[in-house]
């Protein structure tokens, strides 16, 4: 029962991205993302049913790289 349940907190934590924002980490479910807007010198994540977006340091071609990767285990 033990190693189901660390199987299981894997396979959720998969979808989880840790971005940059103001200087700190913070962990983002992908499940939630709506959408994935570039900025100058970042981007802005939209979450879906949320009033609440996310700009981070992070590039939009480097948001995507890791969603993909986070969403291909």
């Amino acid at each position: 029962l033990t190693l189901w349940c660390l199987i299981k907190k894997l396979s959720i934590m998969n979808k989880f991205i840790e971005i940059p924002v103001n200087g700190e980490k913070h962990l983002v479910n992908t499940s939630w993302i709506q959408c994935i807007i570039p900025l100058e010198n970042g981007s802005r994540i939209l979450l879906a049913n949320s009033k609440v977006d996310i700009v981070t340091e992070m590039s939009y071609k480097e948001l995507r790289d890791i969603i993909r990767t986070a969403l291909s285990f």
